[in-house]
């Protein structure tokens, strides 16, 4: 049986950090980013029609989780909520999922960071808004409280690797 591990959470929580370091300790897992289809792959769809991008962000990552699954793969869904995957991809797999989060402010300073060219502390505020909670099933992880090697450890005990 294949497993699905989900990383989600709002802005500047450490999402792609974290999944960095997973993927270097789990390579028998494939990485599969909704951020990353819609803001890369889809940048110019996304600048015209955001509603659009994200939709079809979400549903090239289900059609790819599909397909690696029917395969046998493992695979790690970042930026995509564990009700969701629930209902695209069905029960028969083993999925644990985790909400990574901080507060607002550490949200902000880590935003601060990570942007060279410009801050966007409202954008986190709205974000932590509309995002920052967790679904029914989640491992709850506060990354201020967690350094990223103890968040790292605390998803790799819970999925059964050391």
């Amino acid at each position: 049986m294949a497993k699905i591990i989900v990383i989600h959470g709002p802005m500047g929580s450490g999402k792609s950090t974290i999944v960095s370091k997973l993927t270097n300790k789990l390579p028998n897992y494939i990485l599969v980013d909704r951020a990353y289809i819609k803001d890369t792959m889809l940048e110019r769809v996304k600048e015209k029609y955001p509603n659009l991008a994200k939709k079809l962000s979400a549903d090239a990552m289900f059609l790819i989780a599909r397909r690696l699954l029917k395969k046998g793969f493992n695979i790690i869904l970042q930026e995509i909520r564990l009700p969701a995957v629930k209902k695209k991809l069905g029960n028969e797999h083993k999925i644990i999922s985790f909400y990574l989060h901080c507060n607002v402010d550490e949200a902000k300073k880590r935003d601060a960071i990570r942007q060279s060219k410009h801050i966007r502390p409202k954008v986190i505020e709205e974000m932590h808004l509309k995002y920052a909670y967790s679904d029914k099933g989640d491992i709850d992880i506060d990354t201020k409280k967690n350094s990223i090697t103890k968040t790292v450890n605390l998803i790799l005990n819970a999925i059964g690797r050391v």
